[in-house]
């Protein structure tokens, strides 16, 4: 998380651009090539240089580190490529908000990141969130070992800069295209989903992969990359399972979760997104919306999905979890081993289920004594097929009508009603 002590030095960052560029920097008409060559005796097409991508998932972190080598040696700042005028930029990351350089060049003078003379280029005041960005290192001819070092590093200080590693991202689709934005981590914790022993048995075996078996199985030259897809009905608590994961993994892991809409267009991006991030945990809600058997509607988010899974399976340290209304709807090829390893089909609950989420609502009411209420006498009202969510929807009614109060008949006067799990009017209405 960027702290105090950061934006303090990324605002004694913008003063030394300032101090820089009025006091003897680069004239702010003089184009990047003629920067590059005088600083650096050669031509451009000269120069020895290597690219790196940037993506909406480090493009903020790089821009943290090129800020702090900036604040450090006061290199001499100048037009970024396709010479645009220096710019910074604020970026929000969480609640905090950060200030890094969008689109400059930067040239170092020997024996401060290099024995050479070395120039960096950042352009990504038009790629950010959408797109791909680009720093790039430039020396003199015959410079490439430098280079090479240099860039091995900078991947290593980004790594570890990187302020959204570890924390909870919302994969969605903005103006210009896929935004990763953070949002609170998850809370839900696995004792407030009710499920069967062997749900939680299998989904521990598959998260072992990415933690405690995951040395053992490179070693044995198997990915640690896993996915499981849990199926069922509405409310039976499948994205419960997904929250308390996340929950359970978030700082160990980044957690990327995707809705349909950002899944269905930029599912690519964003697994080539996660990869920037060491750890990842990503969480395709509803797949089934946009994940379609062939000849179904449109190909494209199939296709999307197995490129997808199957990139994955090259790259370590990547679990997915998605969760699905309707199996039968999904393509075979979506669904076959080495793309889901394991296939969880979550049941409507059984009455004992039933009478332990009631009593674990109930104790997160405040104020209430669950110990009055006839839980079993409740949880045997609610008809065949109930969910979860109805639930969690009967105790909420129920504190409306009662407040903290509630009792038995409160309960029993909810579910008796049906008033928590509402149906749609049958019949034709003009």
């Amino acid at each position: 998380m960027t702290t105090h002590s950061d934006r303090a030095t990324l605002r004694r960052t913008l003063g030394v651009l300032v101090d820089a560029l009025a006091d003897g920097g680069a004239p702010s008409d003089e184009e990047a090539a003629a920067l590059l060559t005088r600083r650096l005796n050669a031509r451009r097409s000269e120069l020895t240089s290597q690219t790196m991508e940037l993506v909406a998932g480090n493009i903020i972190a790089a821009g943290l580190v090129i800020g702090e080598l900036i604040e450090k040696h006061s290199p001499e700042i100048g037009a970024g490529p396709y010479d645009r005028p220096p710019k910074w930029k604020n970026y929000e990351v969480g609640t905090d908000e950060v200030v890094v350089p969008a689109n400059l060049t930067a040239v170092f003078d020997a024996s401060t990141l290099l024995p050479v003379t070395v120039a960096i280029q950042i352009d990504a005041s038009l790629s950010y969130p959408a797109g791909e960005s680009e720093l790039i290192i430039l020396a003199g001819p015959g410079a490439t070992d430098h280079v090479t070092r240099l860039v091995s590093d900078l991947r290593s200080m980004i790594d570890a800069r990187n302020p959204l590693r570890g924390r909870a991202l919302l994969a969605g689709v903005g103006a210009v295209g896929l935004v990763l934005s953070v949002i609170a981590t998850p809370q839900t914790r696995r004792t407030d989903v009710i499920v069967p022993a062997d749900v939680w048995a299998e989904i521990d075996l598959t998260v072992s992969s990415v933690t405690r078996r995951r040395d053992l199985l490179r070693a044995a030259g198997f990915s640690s990359s896993r996915g499981v897809l849990l199926a069922g009905a509405p409310g039976v608590g499948k994205t419960a399972i997904t929250r308390a994961v996340a929950a359970e993994l978030a700082g160990e892991f980044t957690i990327i979760l995707a809705d349909a809409t950002a899944a269905s267009s930029y599912l690519l991006q964003i697994y080539a997104h996660a990869r920037v991030f060491g750890r990842v945990v990503i969480i395709l809600d509803d797949v089934d919306l946009y994940v379609h058997r062939r000849g179904v509607g449109s190909d494209t988010g199939l296709a999307a999905f197995l490129s997808a899974l199957d990139g994955v399976a090259q790259h370590d340290d990547v679990l997915t979890i998605a969760t699905t209304n309707d199996p039968r709807a999904l393509d075979g090829a979506a669904t076959r081993s080495a793309r889901f390893d394991s296939i969880i089909t979550l049941d409507e609950p059984s009455p004992e289920a039933i009478a332990h989420m009631l009593r674990s609502a109930l104790g997160r009411v405040p104020g209430a004594d669950a110990s009055t209420i006839d839980v079993a006498l409740v949880a045997s009202a609610f008809p065949a097929g109930s969910s979860g969510a109805d639930v969690s929807e009967a105790v909420r009614r129920a504190l409306l009508v009662a407040g903290a109060a509630i009792t038995t008949a409160t309960l029993l006067d909810v579910v008796g009603e049906g008033s928590h799990a509402p149906a749609l009017p049958v019949g034709t209405y003009l």
